[in-house]
């Protein structure tokens, strides 16, 4: 295989990927050893990790030797683990997206409950306005597995931050990994206080008026991202 060029640089992406993903396991968007979260490197080519399944390995046991480069095509460039079969929902998106430089792909219980039943998930509370109107969803539930499937989950995306694939998971992204992985937190957290609020009545999400932009008034997304991101550095 080619060395990817960089490496101090590639080894510190590695780093925050698995950081990440730990982050993202934790906060309970990722479990056992099942999701993705992938990053562009200025190559071009994706930095993510490898098909764990391979070494029946989980996400507390995962270090940068189970990382793999691929290609924009999902070809592998480095790595001696085998590349995720869902590939393809990860160069399709990056593909379809130059503001995008970090997606994830996960299968976290409430948000899946909202794809199931087909109930958009709603900017119910201040930091989710960035879902607004809606989320998404993609009504397929098998894998995602070929570039014309990967092209749907792109084309269903659009500009938004994340996406919901019917009785199977979620994608979210971000223009680098923080604020993909505080994307995906915040995607589960509307969900459950939605799901929860639908117990004691009909959910309202916050109004057109009260927003700036995509940011409920006063408030800043990327501060969010910052502000949190430091709260998980602490935690985890």
């Amino acid at each position: 295989m080619t060395a990817v060029s960089g490496s101090s640089d590639l080894q510190r992406i590695k780093e925050e990927i698995i950081f990440g993903m730990k982050v993202l396991r934790g906060e309970g968007v990722l479990e056992q050893n099942m999701g993705h979260l992938s990053y562009r490197l200025d190559d071009g080519n994706i930095c993510m990790i490898g098909h764990l399944h391979d070494k029946a390995k989980t996400f507390d046991e995962m270090g940068p030797e189970d990382m793999v480069v691929i290609d924009p095509d999902g070809k592998l460039v480095e790595g001696t683990l085998n590349p995720v079969g869902e590939r393809v929902i990860h160069t399709a998106v990056l593909a379809a997206r130059p503001d995008v430089r970090s997606v994830i792909h996960a299968h976290p219980k409430t948000s899946m409950l909202f794809g199931i039943t087909g109930q958009p998930i709603l900017p119910v509370y201040m930091n989710a306005t960035i879902f607004a109107p809606s989320v998404p969803i993609l009504d397929y539930a098998a894998q995602i597995d070929t570039p014309e499937l990967g092209r749907q989950v792109a084309e269903t995306l659009g500009n938004n931050y994340a996406l919901l694939l019917r009785g199977h998971g979620t994608v979210s992204v971000g223009a680098d990994i923080r604020e993909a992985v505080v994307v995906a937190v915040m995607l589960e957290a509307a969900a459950d206080l939605q799901w929860r609020a639908s117990v004691l009545g009909t959910p309202r999400p916050v109004r057109m008026d009260e927003l700036d932009g995509r940011n409920v008034k006063g408030t800043k997304h990327a501060h969010n991202v910052a502000n949190q991101w430091a709260f998980y550095s602490q935690k985890y």
